[in-house]
């Protein structure tokens, strides 16, 4: 079932973010905060211009996303921009289904395009591109401190 975040989705919302962290972001030498995910996540389920939706089989949360809802910069047109998309290993069969969900969702919210982020050799980005995604951008990222 897809649906949207919930106070209860706490603690499974941030042990999803470690998940991720395990997976894709410690090679690159950078770690979830759980205080952080904490405090980060009462702001996805009050703020009005955040969509956040959760996956869930036989009553367990196996998946996430959060995107923010905004004009994109100096145009009029309303984005919907993902910051965060997980689906554990075991239920990746979720992902299309959570990212239909956030589609419809977001199209509801007067939005007329969503911007998805792939992270540098992830398999998301072809995933993206079957599915009806251009490349739009890249991003880099340098290590200050």
């Amino acid at each position: 079932m897809i649906r949207p975040m919930e106070v209860k989705d706490k603690e499974a919302v941030i042990e999803l973010a470690m998940e991720f962290s395990r997976e894709r972001l410690e090679k690159d030498g950078m770690f979830v905060d759980p205080i952080a995910s904490s405090a980060q996540f009462d702001q996805f389920i009050v703020l009005p211009n955040v969509v956040a939706l959760v996956a869930e089989v036989d009553s367990v949360v196996v998946g996430m996303i959060v995107c923010f809802v905004s004009p994109l910069v100096f145009t009029s047109q309303v984005i919907g921009q993902e910051v965060v998309w997980y689906v554990n290993q075991a239920h990746r069969s979720c992902g299309l289904r959570l990212l239909k969900k956030a589609e419809s969702v977001l199209r509801e919210k007067g939005c007329q395009s969503i911007m998805m982020v792939g992270l540098n050799g992830d398999r998301s980005c072809e995933f993206y591109e079957r599915f009806g995604y251009t490349l739009f951008q890249k991003s880099y990222m340098k290590r200050l401190v």
